[in-house]
């Protein structure tokens, strides 16, 4: 019971802190549109809502198994810790032939782009038949030629496990 609690308080906190994130992410943009003209407001909620499907897409194609559909995703200058593009690769073809189901869901998902990058976090909770766990994604993607693809990403648990 006390380590449901204890999850649930840490969801609630990161739930507020996105939400002000996303808050002050809104305010900054409509403050730009408003002193460039709303062709760059359509743009930049346009931007915002490209990058937040391709994060659900990204989720689909893994939720799915899809291999070749979830690695297209990736931008070949990809990293994560200790692995490159090609290492990842590899880590994730591995994974995805595993027997059974994997059930992921996305919340609170907020993007912020400057420039060509887009930074994305959400609250991920995946489970499949040999893992599961809630935690805190965060990624950096690029836009190529129209694409957005993922050159980075970090996953940092939430659950806190009883001593």
């Amino acid at each position: 019971m006390r380590k449901n609690t204890v999850i649930l308080i840490v969801i609630i906190a990161v739930f507020a802190m996105v939400h002000l994130i996303v808050a002050v992410d809104i305010s900054a943009a409509q403050t730009n549109a408003k002193k460039s003209g709303n062709t760059n407001k359509n743009r930049d909620v346009d931007e915002i809502d490209d990058v937040g499907a391709a994060i659900y897409s990204w989720a689909n194609a893994w939720k799915n198994k899809d291999t070749k559909r979830y690695l297209s995703f990736y931008s070949p200058s990809f990293h994560s810790k200790d692995l490159n593009y090609t290492n990842w690769i590899k880590k994730k073809t591995k994974l995805f032939k595993r027997s059974g189901a994997i059930s992921l869901e996305i919340f609170y998902l907020s993007v912020y782009i400057k420039n060509n990058h887009a930074h994305v976090s959400f609250i991920q909770k995946y489970k499949d038949a040999y893992n599961s766990d809630v935690g805190e994604k965060n990624m950096v993607l690029v836009n190529s030629q129209g694409t957005w693809k993922i050159t980075s990403e970090e996953w940092k648990p939430l659950a806190i496990e009883n001593p």
